[in-house]
């Protein structure tokens, strides 16, 4: 199984094009200009087309899978593949698709994020009703993702200057709070930045971190920083067997295109190999950021750190259960 650009006589797989866009004339818009794959064995199975949108923006214009070859993993290999081979170019992959029970769940498997509804798009574009697994579509659903690429920070790199394009701005509208055994959401309006003083703490942590044997991983998308992990060296807490997740932090222009749920995978990889059967993680106690949490499967810690407690007497203290080395 390969993937191969095609670089002349794109047409010749138009029945594939037209399974996913249905009016030749709107292929037409982007055929030519855009950049085609086709992923090939002895036959076709899929294609993809993609296009440079301008500020750092990769669409997606087509994806078909060749029919009886679905749900075969052809279209997220195809996905995977632009993800890889345009991850230091650009800092989005976007795609356009209609609201149908088909589509949105497989792009969102595969890591994208709703952001806007174009109403009535199919009705007005089309020139006749379009229709998928028995649903008319009306509406244009766009969907986008950030194309990061992760890699370990050395201790000579991490400096002010790497967090230049980096915003921690965090509008904090609700919390959570402990009341007796139980946590409750309550509002407490804030906004949570760093001033130069903390950035130079920060600084002076990270380098710590991966001078004592830990981690910092780095989320980049276009050759900048947008997002970074930190877990520290050091078993502790008996038999949980925790290593210490001190922070994970997705810039304020990033945030909700899955940087954050990567950079947790790899921090979790990487507590792994060196033995760790779970991570512990002071946690903000913003709604959205336990949210985050919770939604991948955080929960109250066990054993709560009495110096995350007293360092942070408003975090909610978490852990996550590893899954085992394959």
């Amino acid at each position: 199984m390969q993937i191969h650009e095609v670089r002349e006589r794109k047409k010749r797989y138009q029945n594939l094009l037209l399974l996913a866009d249905e009016q030749e004339e709107l292929i037409d818009q982007y055929l030519d200009r855009g950049t085609m794959y086709v992923l090939e064995d002895d036959d076709v199975y899929a294609e993809c087309v993609v296009t440079d949108e301008g500020d750092g923006v990769l669409e997606l214009q087509n994806l078909a899978v060749t029919p009886g070859c679905h749900r075969r993993g052809y279209g997220t290999q195809l996905i995977r593949f632009l993800e890889k081979k345009y991850a230091c170019r650009y800092r989005l992959l976007r795609v356009g698709t209609g609201d149908s029970p088909a589509t949105i769940p497989f792009y969102r498997a595969c890591g994208f994020h709703p952001y806007e509804r174009v109403a009535n798009y199919f009705l007005e574009h089309y020139d006749h009703p379009i229709w998928e697994d028995g649903v008319q579509l009306r509406d244009r659903i766009l969907l986008h993702k950030a194309l990061v690429r992760l890699r370990p920070l050395q201790e000579e790199e991490i400096t002010r200057a790497l967090f230049a394009s980096f915003y921690r701005r965090q509008e904090v509208t609700a919390c959570w709070r402990r009341e007796g055994e139980k946590w409750v959401v309550r509002d407490d309006p804030f906004l949570d930045d760093w001033t130069e003083e903390e950035y130079a703490k920060l600084v002076e942590l990270l380098r710590r971190t991966v001078r004592r044997g830990g981690l910092v991983c780095g989320a980049f998308c276009g050759g900048v920083l947008k997002g970074f992990v930190s877990v520290e060296s050091g078993l502790f807490g008996g038999a949980n067997r925790y290593l210490d997740m001190t922070s994970l932090h997705v810039s304020e222009d990033m945030r909700r295109m899955g940087i954050g749920r990567s950079l947790l995978a790899a921090a979790g990889a990487w507590a792994r190999e060196q033995g760790a059967e779970k991570l512990y993680i002071s946690a903000h106690s913003a709604a959205e950021t336990q949210a985050f949490y919770r939604g991948l499967g955080c929960r109250d810690a066990c054993l709560p750190q009495q110096k995350h407690v007293e360092q942070e007497p408003f975090d909610c203290q978490l852990e996550l259960v590893l899954c085992p080395l394959s």
